[in-house]
């Protein structure tokens, strides 16, 4: 059997013999448009190589040889970065046992008793489950018509069962076009961020967008999504040149320890031509300024937002600076009892509380333990009468977000705290 490699194909079905499973690679190609045939090992581990998601259906003689061929190409790849992947194998009724066993330790991902095949449409089932557990979009061979034709359906069903249809693929067409439309925003944004050039994005429709995502079957497609948003707002909040022209200025008040606002503007800011990307400006630090710190900083920082949180956290990311993140404030409370910190960023809105009360009794639990520490509130709005409850529960600074880096170095500043340099 000729190999029948192609670049992008989906599923990918290894031929140890013409003979064997030929039924199987014959109803595989017969229903998706796209399968790749290889025969060697060296295909096995330039197609594991290709990054493409895939479904692989090894065809060898046993079941001990399919299991050795798979690990030694993932053996001699182990330092390669490899596709995401699931493997299909095709065995004699005598290896069941053995394969199903496989199958319940995680051994392997799949089998099909092909040696008799009992049931013949089985790998297309297989192969659609595996596919869009790996969130990949497949395209059929035949369409919707040739297989209603088939089904011996009376007239009214038949047009029922066509209309739910069409309405269920209506629906993930629309959801499909949808995501590759978010896909290629933050693709484009990252690109003229990359190239100094100004970007607009939506971040907020962004996260609605992907907090509402809970399918299985578009998982994959959601980790890759959130991978590509966070990768953006983090060069977005690391950018330098972005934080000379356009950070939040600290409002400086009568007394020192009264609290500072910060204003920023995100719609402006995505507009702005953004500066180095963050691994270039952590390089840049002031390491003398660190080292005569006698001791690491530790910050809380009580934030329930995991995007938020995820960027936020990189601008910690310094020697000297120990980080914590509560996600809610009974977990803040769990931590301000087990360790003593120099500064707490304390989100307005808690799941389980106000931020603003839970500063104030951050506040009167830290002056009776003789403790100095300080307390900035953060919030995505500015409002005056929240401002002043901050001032009012003991916060020494008041800033919106997102937290910038030459916000967050004037903050570290004004509280008497080392603070690295990212000019």
């Amino acid at each position: 059997m000729a190999n029948t490699l192609q670049k992008k194909s989906h599923l990918i079905f290894y031929s140890g013999s013409a003979d064997l499973d030929p039924g199987v690679s014959k109803v595989l190609t017969g229903f998706f448009q796209q399968v790749s045939t290889i025969t060697n090992i060296d295909d096995l581990k330039q197609t594991l190589r290709s990054l493409n998601p895939m479904v692989i259906f090894l065809s060898l003689n046993t079941f001990e040889e399919a299991i050795a061929l798979y690990y030694q190409a993932m053996e001699e790849l182990k330092e390669h970065r490899l596709s995401e992947h699931k493997v299909v194998y095709l065995i004699n009724r005598q290896d069941e046992e053995r394969a199903y066993l496989a199958y319940i330790s995680g051994t392997i991902d799949e089998y099909i008793v092909s040696r008799p095949m009992y049931e013949l449409r089985r790998p297309i089932l297989v192969a659609k489950h595996l596919l869009s557990e790996l969130g990949v979009q497949y395209t059929e061979s035949r369409n919707y018509e040739i297989k209603f034709s088939k089904l011996d359906l009376s007239d009214g069903l038949e047009e029922l069962v066509r209309k739910s249809v069409k309405h269920k693929s209506d629906i993930k067409n629309k959801f499909v076009k949808v995501i590759k439309l978010m896909e290629e925003s933050l693709d484009k944004a990252a690109a003229d961020i990359a190239q100094n050039h100004s970007t607009e994005i939506d971040i907020k429709k962004i996260k609605r967008i992907l907090a509402t995502i809970r399918s299985d079957e578009i998982r994959p497609i959601l980790l890759r999504l959130q991978n590509k948003a966070l990768s953006l707002f983090d060069d977005i909040a690391a950018s330098t040149e972005l934080l000379t022209q356009q950070s939040a200025t600290l409002l400086k008040t009568s007394h020192q320890d009264e609290p500072i606002e910060v204003r920023n503007n995100e719609e402006k800011i995505a507009k702005q031509k953004p500066p180095e990307p963050m691994h270039k400006a952590f390089n840049n630090f002031d390491e003398t300024k660190l080292e005569q710190a006698k001791s690491e900083i530790r910050v809380l920082l009580v934030e329930d937002d995991q995007i938020t949180a995820a960027v936020t956290s990189k601008l910690f990311k310094y020697p000297g600076c120990r980080l914590d993140i509560a996600t809610s404030g009974r977990m803040a409370m769990n931590y301000l009892e087990k360790g003593d910190y120099e500064l707490v960023l304390m989100d307005i809105s808690l799941p389980d509380t106000d931020g603003v009360n839970l500063a104030n009794t951050l506040h009167q639990t830290e002056d009776a333990r003789g403790l100095d520490t300080k307390i900035v509130m953060l919030t995505g709005n500015r409002s005056k009468l929240t401002v002043k409850r901050a001032r009012e529960a003991g916060a020494n600074m008041y800033l919106i977000k997102p937290l910038t880096a030459k916000a967050l170095e004037q903050v570290l500043i004004k509280c008497g705290l080392p603070a690295p340099n990212y000019n």
